[in-house]
Parts: structure tokens; sequence; C-alpha cells
């Protein structure tokens, strides 16, 4: 019981997240399988300095999870100040 209410906030806090860094978080999860499966597989050769195609498109879904996260947190914080702004300039 404890394990199914602990999930279910866990849920509510993830629902509670800005879409842009939910959408980030559950791509760092395939970013990350797709990167050690990449390297973990042999490769008959490789190309652009020593990295095979796939090893760069692995490398660039994580760093573009990473950046989908950064930006959903930014742009939220910067909703969040502007509505305080405009909040404590009409109570004047």
């Amino acid at each position: 019981m404890l394990v199914l209410q602990a999930a279910r906030i866990v849920w509510n806090e993830i629902n509670q997240l800005p879409l842009l860094v939910r959408i980030g978080l559950a791509l760092m999860p395939l970013a990350f399988l797709g990167d050690v499966v990449v390297h973990l597989a042999p490769v008959a050769h490789h190309h652009h300095a020593g990295f095979a195609p796939q090893e760069h498109i692995a490398h660039l879904l994580g760093i573009l999870a990473m950046v989908l996260v950064l930006a959903g947190v930014v742009i939220d914080g910067a909703f969040r100040h502007r509505s305080r702004r405009r909040s404590s300039h009409a109570n004047r």
C-alpha cells in the first residue's frame, strides 16, 4: 500500500512539472539506453572522428533531452516571475 501511495505522490509531482521538462525527462532514459546499446554493440566501421552515426544520434538525443529540461525550467520561471511582477504592480 505504501508503494502505491508513494507512486501516486511521485506521479502527481511529475504532472505539476512544465511540459518541456516532462518531455525532456521522458527522453533521458531513452537517450541513456540508446547510448549504452550503441557503445556496447560491435561496430563494423567508424565514421567521423571515430564515432559511428548511431553514436552521434544517441549523444544528440541526450543533449536534446537536457536542453528541453533546462528550457522548460527557464520558461516556467520567467512566466512565474512576470505574473508575480504584474500582480505586485496591480496591488499598488
